[in-house]
């Protein structure tokens, strides 16, 4: 009852298992990090196994209007990454981008390529990340 559809069930322990698969860089620049976040999502996205995130993103995409709110509080956790990898960068002088900037021209780009059935490699991870840091 707690989660009102298996589906947002689903997405929160996808969520959870993400973020303990691939913890939050913290290499002591946003380049550093960003690269480090994209590279590991890029790897993960062209695995044989694939992104179990990826996969339950997909398979619990619901209907407008049905559970909207719970479903994107089940992605809370991980936009709070993007937020306290910002956050952290901002505390040492660094230029950022908006949270929105990171989703448009970062994850975005990674996950409709491999929705596509054509997954961006490391290289391209990293350039998607030159691109959003030279906006």
């Amino acid at each position: 009852r707690r989660w009102g559809d298996i589906r947002v069930l689903v997405m929160e322990v996808a969520v959870k298992e993400l973020i303990r698969e691939h913890p939050l860089p913290n290499t002591g620049s946003l380049r550093g990090d960003l690269d480090v976040w994209a590279r590991n999502i890029a790897k993960s996205l062209c695995s044989r196994e694939g992104s179990s995130f990826f996969r339950a993103l997909i398979a619990t995409t619901m209907p407008a209007g049905t559970h909207e709110t719970a479903r994107a509080a089940a992605l809370t956790p991980r936009a709070t990454q993007i937020i306290t990898m910002l956050e952290r960068a901002r505390e040492r002088g660094e230029k950022t981008p908006s949270t929105s900037e990171v989703l448009d021209h970062l994850l975005a780009p990674l996950y409709v390529r491999a929705l596509f059935g054509s997954p961006a490699d490391e290289a391209f991870a990293e350039s998607l990340v030159e691109r959003l840091l030279t906006r």
